[in-house]
Formats: C-alpha cells, sequence, structure tokens
C-alpha cells in the first residue's frame, strides 16, 4: 500500500536562519524534504496513554493506535469513552510515560524501544520505518531529516535513544537533536520561539495537531527561500498539469486528525503563495474507519488536494544530486 513512498529522504534543515546572499548561492539546490511522525509510523512502541474513570479515577490504558483513531471520542457522550477523561499531569497524569517525568525519567523512552524490539522480528516495525532507515544510511540524508512527535520527551532523550539503534547496527547515522520536534515537551515553547523568532500554538499531547503543523510551517518557509539550480530535473507540477521545477516536502503521519491539520494549514499556506516553490504532499499511515482516505495527497495552490502517484520523481531527483547508490537503488518505483 506504501510502496511509492520512497526510500531516500532528503531534507535540508536551516533551523537558524534564512540562507542569503553568498550564502544562498552556496546552499543552492533542489531539495526533497520530508519530516516524520515517530509513533506507529517509524516504530511501534508499546507506551500506553492512560485514561481516567471520571467517577472512580480508575486508570485504562490505550495503545497510541488506538489513540489515534478514538482521542476525539475521549469523554464525549455515546462513545465507548464518554465516562472518561484525559488528566494532564506531567508525572502522574495521561501522558506520563510519554514523557521524561514518570518514576523512569529520561530511560523512559528507551525502556519502551526495547520492550518492543524483544517481541517478534521486525514487529516493532512502522510502515515509513524502511524509508527512515534508508535516510538515516548516509550522514548526509541523516543530518537533513526532521522527527515531528507528540512525545513530552527532550529532544535529547530521543536523540539519546536514536543514536543507540545506531550502535546496535539497525540504522548507520542519526539526525542531529536540532532535528528533533517533541511539540508537547514542556521546553517546546521556549524553544519555538527562540528558534523562529514567533510565538508557539498551544497544543498538548491529546491535541498536537496545531504544534506539529507550526513546526511545518517553518520548515516550509525555510525550505522556500532555497533557491533552486537551473539545472534542477523537472517534475510533475502540484496540480498534476505539466512540469516544473520544484522542491518536494512531504510528511507521514499515522494520525488522521494531524493529517488533517497538516492539510488546512499548508493547503493555507499554498492558497497564498507563501511557498510558490515547494510541491507539498501528505502521507497518511494510519487507519480511520467510515471514512475512505487516500494513502497521500499532494496540494496545490488554488486546487483540492489529489491522490499522489508520481512516486519514482523523488528517485530521479536523488539520483541527479548524489549519483545511483546502493540507497538509491532501495528506492522501487512499484
Amino acid at each position: 500500500m506504501y510502496s511509492f513512498i520512497v526510500r531516500v529522504i532528503l531534507i535540508v534543515s536551516l533551523l537558524f536562519g534564512l540562507p542569503s546572499g553568498a550564502q544562498a548561492r552556496a546552499l543552492e539546490e533542489q531539495i526533497v524534504a520530508f519530516t516524520f511522525d515517530w509513533d506507529d509510523n517509524i516504530f511501534r512502541m508499546p507506551t500506553k496513554i492512560m485514561v481516567f474513570h471520571k467517577q472512580t479515577g480508575k486508570e485504562m490504558p490505550i495503545s497510541t493506535a488506538e489513540f489515534a483513531q478514538v482521542r476525539s471520542e475521549i469523554g464525549k457522550s455515546g462513545t465507548k469513552y464518554a465516562d472518561y477523561e484525559i488528566q494532564g499531569a506531567y508525572a502522574t497524569g495521561s501522558m506520563r510515560y510519554f514523557g521524561d517525568g514518570s518514576e523512569d525519567g529520561s530511560a523512559r523512552f528507551q525502556k519502551d524501544m526495547d520492550t518492543a524490539m524483544a517481541g517478534p522480528p521486525d514487529s516493532w516495525k512502522g510502515p515509513v520505518w524502511d524509508d527512515f532507515a534508508v535516510a538515516m544510511s548516509r550522514e548526509a540524508t541523516a543530518s537533513h531529516t526532521w522527527l515531528i512527535t507528540a512525545r513530552l520527551h527532550a529532544a535529547g532523550t530521543i536523540h539519546a535513544a536514536l543514536s543507540e539503534l545506531c550502535k546496535r547496527g539497525l540504522i548507520e547515522h542519526v539526525p542531529p537533536v536540532a532535528n528533533i520536534w517533541p511539540v508537547c515537551d514542556p521546553d517546546f515553547p521556549g524553544r519555538f520561539r527562540i528558534t523562529f523568532g514567533v510565538e508557539p500554538p498551544p497544543g498538548n499531547a491529546s491535541n498536537p495537531s496545531l504544534r506539529k503543523a507550526a513546526v511545518m510551517e517553518q520548515i516550509l518557509d525555510q525550505i522556500e527561500h532555497t533557491p533552486l539550480p537551473a539545472s534542477a530535473p523537472e517534475v510533475i507540477g502540484p496540480d498534476g498539469k505539466g512540469k516544473g521545477r520544484f522542491h518536494l516536502w512531504g510528511f507521514s503521519d499515522d494520525d488522521h486528525g494531524n493529517v488533517e491539520k497538516a492539510i488546512e494549514i499548508v493547503q493555507k499556506g499554498l492558497d497564498s503563495g507563501r511557498w510558490k516553490m515547494i510541491k507539498a504532499t501528505i502521507f497518511f499511515t494510519g487507519k480511520k474507519a467510515q471514512e475512505a482516505f487516500p494513502c497521500a495527497v499532494t496540494l496545490s495552490c488554488g486546487g483540492k488536494p489529489r491522490p499522489y502517484l508520481e512516486g519514482g520523481e523523488w528517485k530521479k531527483i536523488l539520483e541527479q544530486s548524489i549519483g545511483t547508490t546502493n540507497e538509491t537503488q532501495k528506492i522501487s518505483g512499484k
């Protein structure tokens, strides 16, 4: 189902300012940028969300995969979770195992990864694990890979666990900690404000969509300011008609709410002319009951989201940039 998702991802990390003048010319390139969610997208974690009965206070665990489908139903009349609620306390609330505040501290993330990997072989691999692993197979691509997750851990906690995957030989390189954005980390607002110079939006672990989209906006703004070389290969246009030279950007997430918000915010930016040089594609890797939803859609200025079908163009651009390698051969056009 995800065979059109490319196996090598380039993301340009322009986190600390936009290029200009000689710097911009030096950074001239056609960017292929992809941003990953973590849970049930790259990695199937066993971490449980604890919802609390409104009357008794009794806890009920919910998996991340189930939570992605039912989070809007918690506390809502007429649903399975009508009598339950999310409690926000960092160290004792519903999301306590998703941050560094539980009794396990910063070791919790690594502990849950180890638990997952102790199960059946490959059962812990999410739908885009192969894409992530190939991105980590080259130092250059690893340094340009972004993670945007709803977890509450510090970015350094997640970075340390990725480094452990590298030591175990499961990936070859690790993205820099600056590219890891846990949007529900208590330090997120200050970090966002300092890094991007604007106020962060509201959000929490039970509703992280707006914060995720806000980080995407900043990435897209910075990619837009990277000049395209005259030699950049043409790709099919965002509207599916004709060809042109564009940067390619994508986001993958298993949570339909996050995908819907990403489509809304990115579409608004495209319609305003904010990202004229970017072809944006959003991949949905989860499940949505009672609703048909394409695996991926490409957005265009003034248009409606259309199914994304042209996966081979990412391979074409990558091979022109770095040549044909064992890694680029893994990008299947099937």
